[in-house]
């Protein structure tokens, strides 16, 4: 049953990599920009391990999972002004939320006690929030990981002020994972 499972999070990884290079595909005469920052999350039973605020740019996102289950790390962008809460208290509800979410989403996931296969190049914006997810269940009947309280919400730090700007706010500092 696990191989099962894991062969069908490797499609998605698979579908949600393809996906992401659609809308991140660059003219062949540009060579890519280089990611800004690397940023692993952690998975436990049930619960992230991740970051309350980010630095933004171009981030390589990584997911370990360290608990004894399969998860999953969905990261979505939220739209703006929509309160984590909102979110959060559709969290049994899979399809609901999407109206808070600004475009698609992206995932990763992890056997137990492993790094999961494959990494997420996030473009983290100014000012912007993004929710983190796990949407498995533990079986037919249980409640999602979600539920659980696998889910939590990363702040992306505003720009750093340019030269000359009237802008004294220090930026926050970020707690690598």
């Amino acid at each position: 049953m696990l191989a099962r499972v894991s062969r069908i999070a490797l499609g998605f990884v698979a579908l949600a990599t393809l996906g992401a290079c659609a809308r991140e595909s660059t003219p062949r005469s540009a060579p890519p920009r280089a990611a800004d920052a690397t940023l692993e999350i952690v998975g436990t039973e049930y619960a992230f391990q991740a970051p309350q605020s980010v630095a933004p740019g171009r981030t390589v996102v990584r997911f370990r999972n360290l608990g004894h289950v399969l998860h999953e790390l969905v990261v979505m962008k939220l739209k703006p002004g929509v309160p984590f809460d909102s979110i959060v208290a559709l969290r049994g509800q899979r399809e609901g939320f999407r109206r808070f979410i600004d475009g698609g989403n992206a995932v990763l996931f992890a056997p137990p006690a492993s790094l999961g296969e494959g990494a997420l190049l996030v473009d983290f914006e100014p000012g912007r929030d993004y929710a983190v997810w796990c949407n498995f269940r533990d079986g037919e009947g249980k409640p999602m990981h979600s539920e659980l309280g696998m889910y939590g919400r990363i702040r992306v730090q505003a720009a750093a002020p340019t030269l000359g700007s009237a802008s004294t706010v220090a930026p926050t500092p970020v707690r690598e994972v």
